[in-house]
């Protein structure tokens, strides 16, 4: 078995569902948002508050950097990682990346009032939702598959990324 990687929007289901397959699949689970807040011991507000976007984004690279070098493994990616090039060639080379889209108004509705997500602090969280999915769209599009998941459960997304990779009714 392969590293599987989830790429999308914060909000689209990536943590919930990597976390199912991971199960499904008796895989480790690895959600580089948290790997990069145990490796600082700080949260990700708190990193965007201090040292800026451009040093979380150094930070997110290496925590992905040693995702990708693990043990087979259901890796989430923040929502940002897969737009560096540098990720996104080591994503290319090392896994097989799958982005899952639930589309805008559901991605909206699940970030809420978006107030533990520094992207979208105190912005206009639809409109910039809708920004952020139009210049990452094209870049997460290079993913291996995508999946439109609106209105899907975790459950199902799962489901059907293990149909996908070929791994029902494997144990």
């Amino acid at each position: 078995m392969q590293r599987i990687v989830l790429i999308g929007m914060m909000g689209s289901g990536k943590s919930t569902v990597g976390r199912w397959v991971a199960e499904q699949l008796h895989l480790p689970f690895l959600d580089t948002d948290q790997l990069v807040v145990q490796a600082e011991g700080r949260d990700i507000p708190r990193i965007f508050a201090e040292s800026g976007e451009a040093r979380f984004r150094e930070i997110e690279r290496r925590v992905v950097r040693g995702a990708l070098e693990s043990e087979p493994a259901v890796i989430s990616l923040g929502g940002g990682a897969f737009i560096d090039p540098e990720t996104r060639a080591l994503v290319k080379e090392r896994a097989v990346s799958l982005y899952l889209n639930p589309g805008l108004r559901e991605l909206v509705k699940r970030v809420g009032d978006g107030s533990t997500r520094p992207l979208l602090a105190g912005q206009n969280i639809a409109e910039t939702m809708r920004q952020k999915l139009e210049e990452r769209g094209p870049l997460y599009a290079e993913a291996d598959y995508t999946l439109h998941t609106t209105g899907m459960t975790p459950e199902r997304v799962g489901f059907d990324i293990l149909t996908l990779l070929g791994a029902v009714g494997r144990s």
